[in-house]
């Protein structure tokens, strides 16, 4: 178990009286986190488009509520502080009156944002897309940041120990955060958003497994719907939305993955072969069809250092197979994929988006646009 991972069964062991004070279903959700064989609570992308009605809603919330209020937990602090943040919901009326009675109230109170930290730009992205207005997103990575060699700020520690809920990758990518959060002596519930998908085989670099899963757009779509399970838990009275929102976004991501297949597809089967400036591509070529024949750094963490020897053995791979170009990412450093490049008299790609989206305004600033500019990008070299 690594840091990351023992920081977050320690988190959620010690909490137990506040995930129980938000509801039975939450504790199961946590505990299966942890390694436990529970059955997560929240819909997931299967189930069918349509939301739940506004009486589904309301007696799952009842339902909910009650199984909190027989807990046996302690009542600490904290799990008391956060059960009045549950919605009130009047049993005994009917459901749907009681759902209307609920939305009057909420309409008629000011909407008081969720202060959220989360570490990838992707996540971050996720995040607003589920979350909406009801959060105040602040982020740790910054756009063409590599998340690699990353060293947190005192404004890292300063929104880590703000935040009422943290979203961390959990594979490796942004380890830099287990000392970090202990550092701010952030007491907030830790929510690994991969949690349920098994990474493509690390390396020594990146003993945890390949990290780089966003590029698989059916593994994005469960980090969405792992994103909306923990909102809707922390925020019950706001769970509908959540839900309705993961299903849009999963549905716009599957849109974009059939879209960037047919982007693939115009590439001939003979050229499908990407070298690539470090091993952050797996999921992508496994998906999409491409065939990953080298990298300049042969490693998932762009942090290591290639030997001559390897640098060679690869030249040697360009030639043999024919590869027509080389891509790099926008926020690595492109100098080693450059020598190799001139060396074998085939052009160099340097603006993909991987590790990073782009900065605003550019055309990877959302994982949607990123995901087609990438695409884009190596079809046009590759054709």
């Amino acid at each position: 178990m690594t840091g990351m991972h023992r920081a977050m069964s320690e988190r959620r062991v010690t909490r137990r009286g506040f995930l129980l004070a938000l509801s039975a279903g939450a504790t199961t959700t946590i505990l299966a986190a942890c390694g436990g064989g529970a059955t997560p609570t929240f819909a997931p992308t299967t189930a069918p488009a349509v939301a739940p009605t506004a009486a589904t809603t309301t007696a799952a919330i009842t339902a909910s509520t009650r199984a909190a209020a027989s807990a046996t937990a302690p009542a600490t602090s904290t799990a008391m502080s956060t059960a009045t943040r549950v919605a009130s919901v009047v049993v005994g009326a009917s459901p749907v009156a009681s759902a209307t009675r609920a939305a009057s109230a909420v309409a008629a109170t000011p909407m008081r944002q969720i202060n959220v930290a989360a570490t990838t730009t992707h996540i971050q992205d996720f995040l607003k897309n589920v979350g909406g207005n009801r959060l105040a997103v602040s982020g740790i990575l910054k756009p063409n940041v590599d998340p690699h060699d990353y060293e947190t700020s005192v404004q890292d520690a300063q929104t880590i120990s703000r935040a009422e809920i943290i979203f961390v990758h959990g594979v490796g990518l942004d380890a830099f955060m287990d000392k970090a959060i202990a550092n701010a002596n952030s007491k907030a519930p830790i929510i690994m958003v991969t949690r349920g998908i098994t990474p493509l085989g690390g390396d020594d670099q990146e003993p945890d497994g390949d990290p780089h899963m966003w590029f698989d757009p059916t593994l994005a779509q469960k980090m969405v719907t792992n994103i909306g399970e923990a909102l809707a838990q922390l925020d019950p009275s706001s769970a509908t939305f959540y839900w309705q929102n993961v299903q849009t976004y999963n549905a716009q991501i599957a849109q974009i993955d059939a879209q960037v297949q047919g982007i693939y597809n115009q590439i001939p089967s003979a050229d499908r072969k990407l070298v690539t400036n470090h091993d952050a591509f797996q999921y992508l070529a496994n998906h999409f069809g491409l065939n990953i024949v080298g990298a300049v750094i042969p490693s998932i963490s762009d942090a290591a250092e290639p030997t001559a020897q390897e640098i060679n053995d690869l030249i040697d791979t360009i030639r043999e197979q024919k590869v027509k170009a080389i891509f790099a990412e926008s926020s690595a450093n492109p100098r080693v994929a450059q020598q190799v490049a001139q060396e074998t008299g085939i052009k160099i790609v340097d603006n993909l988006y991987g590790d990073t989206l782009g900065e605003p305004g550019s055309d990877g600033d959302t994982y949607l646009k990123m995901m087609v500019a990438d695409a884009t990008t190596i079809v046009a070299a590759l054709k």
